[in-house]
């Protein structure tokens, strides 16, 4: 499939949140030249190919991750992504037309990410050992655990070793504040309170 970018009009076949020239614009206006250039010298350009694959593996991550709590609903049925949106209002009470602002912003954000990352969500670690898909039998085990390892001790005699992981990043996904950020008043609120009278 060709990339797409949303116009506003819900596209059936749109897979992208912005367009190339939008985040050029963006990161440029930022010193970003990650986006840019693959290299400190500048010398390596990054190809049209690589952006728009990059935004498309943003705009996925966002309609995966947020889809189901954003503010409003789909106007049709056969648009291609999450938004334009009917029944969505902003912080003041204003209605969020088309692709909003934040909406750009963060998928610029997320962008620079999967172009330097490759994933934005990625699996998380497989548990035990894995299958040889070509000799058969198991081979090298993953460990017991997952996530960032903060303790690997292993002790020579008597044998003992230990792993610690971060609990803050076992099975969860990764944070991208700067991204994240962008779309807090684009999601249903969940601090919701109960008044009893």
């Amino acid at each position: 499939m060709a990339f797409l970018a949303e116009d506003g009009t819900g596209l059936a076949g749109s897979n992208g949140y912005i367009t190339e020239a939008f985040a050029d614009t963006y990161h440029t206006d930022r010193g970003q030249t990650a986006w840019l250039f693959s290299d400190v010298a500048g010398a390596v350009a990054i190809t049209t190919a690589q952006k728009e694959a990059a935004i498309i593996r943003a705009t996925d991550h966002i309609d995966r991750v947020y889809g189901s709590i954003f503010k409003g609903y789909k106007e049709t049925d056969a648009q291609g992504l999450q938004w334009p949106r009917a029944g969505a209002y902003g912080p003041s009470g204003f209605t969020l037309l088309q692709v909003p602002d934040q909406l750009q912003r963060a998928t610029a954000e997320y962008a620079l990410r999967a172009l330097l990352y490759g994933t934005l969500t990625p699996d998380p670690p497989p548990k035990g050992p894995r299958q040889s898909l070509t000799q058969g039998g198991t081979i090298a085990l993953y460990g017991e655990g997952e996530g960032e390892i903060v303790v690997n001790r292993e002790k020579v005699g008597p044998l003992e070793t230990e792993v610690r992981y971060n609990p803050a990043t076992s099975g969860s996904l990764a944070a991208h504040p700067a991204a994240d950020m962008l779309l807090r008043d684009l999601l249903i609120s969940r601090n919701t309170e109960i008044v009893r009278g």
